[in-house]
């Protein structure tokens, strides 16, 4: 029987590989890693610690010509079998007005270049 499934996301999301520094909101230590894929709801990243489910982070996200600040929050962790490291998805809570835009305009941009590819 075929799985019904429906991606559930209101914004296209597009794959990148692209600098991400993260703090949990209360704690002085931030982590850098790479963003693996983002839309202007949310982004996914593989983290070396573990953070919990809801926890608040501040984000900076290299995009571009562009660091972007946003506030997230996590909304599913992912452990990554036979490793430490885990896949985290994050909602984004708070974002300034033109970085919002910013943000907006690359991922739609990103989407049409997309589908020229495979038209």
């Amino acid at each position: 029987m075929p799985i019904n499934w429906e991606d559930k996301r209101r914004n296209p999301r597009v794959n990148i590989r692209t600098p991400l520094t993260y703090r949990v909101r209360g704690e002085p230590r931030s982590q850098s890693t790479v963003c693996d894929n983002i839309s202007a709801g949310g982004l996914s990243f593989t983290g070396e610690r573990f953070v919990p489910s809801q926890a608040t982070l501040m984000l900076e996200v290299s995009l571009l010509s562009r660091v972007l600040y946003p506030v997230g929050r996590v909304m599913w962790v992912s452990p990554l079998p036979h490793s430490d490291r885990n896949r985290i998805g994050v909602k984004f809570l708070e974002f300034p007005g033109s970085e919002m835009k910013y943000l907006e305009d690359y991922t739609n941009n990103a989407q049409k270049n997309i589908f020229k590819r495979k038209g």
